[in-house]
């Protein structure tokens, strides 16, 4: 697969990067910055959190109710404490309470 992507790449003269790292949860704040920068180049606010588990992962609810994912391999650790990650990088975002849902005016619409 590397291989194909290469030659893509190639073709089109991007320029392909490969990310490596330890934990599922390591690249949730990379995938909340990329997403923060398609709003803010598309005029949305960029501050609604839309919390994942790596188990399930809908990049497409994210994008319809205009909310940041942030994934993380389990919500909580044993007697409720929050994974490592649980408070990591979600400063100044308000919890999307409704993702299922259409998307609140200015917000995006997939």
């Amino acid at each position: 697969m590397l291989a194909d992507l290469e030659e893509l790449a190639e073709r089109n003269r991007w320029r392909l990067v490969r990310m490596r790292f330890g934990e599922p949860e390591d690249l949730s704040p990379v995938v909340a910055d990329l997403y923060r920068s398609w709003y803010r180049r598309r005029g949305l606010p960029g501050d609604r959190l839309l919390v994942e588990s790596f188990l399930l992962m809908e990049p497409w609810r994210a994008l319809r109710s205009g909310s940041v994912p942030y994934r993380m391999v389990f919500n909580a650790r044993g007697r409720g404490v929050p994974h490592r990650t649980g408070r990591a990088g979600v400063a100044g975002l308000t919890p999307c309470r409704n993702a299922g849902g259409p998307p609140a005016p200015g917000r995006a619409s997939g």
